[in-house]
């Protein structure tokens, strides 16, 4: 009867370590896509505040664009 748990536990564990590589998989992929939302939307920023000069708000919203696309960049990673 041992056996009968420790082929419980291994069968446990592989689901549990092959659900988890599908989890960062996932993660992954809606990292990307993210990423290509995010810089969609900055080039949209940056067309539409193109005929005015950057300031305050807008500026700091520009480089939150720069951040926010490295960041998820380095996740990626």
């Amino acid at each position: 009867m041992k056996w009968h748990a420790g082929l419980a536990f291994y069968r446990t564990s592989r689901d549990g370590a092959k659900s988890s590589i599908e989890d960062g998989v996932r993660t992954g992929a809606g990292l990307g896509d993210l990423l290509a939302e995010v810089q969609e939307a900055q080039q949209l920023f940056s067309t539409v505040t193109a005929e005015e000069p950057l300031e305050g708000a807008i500026e700091d919203a520009a480089r939150g664009f720069d951040r926010l696309i490295e960041q998820i960049s380095a996740e990626l990673r």
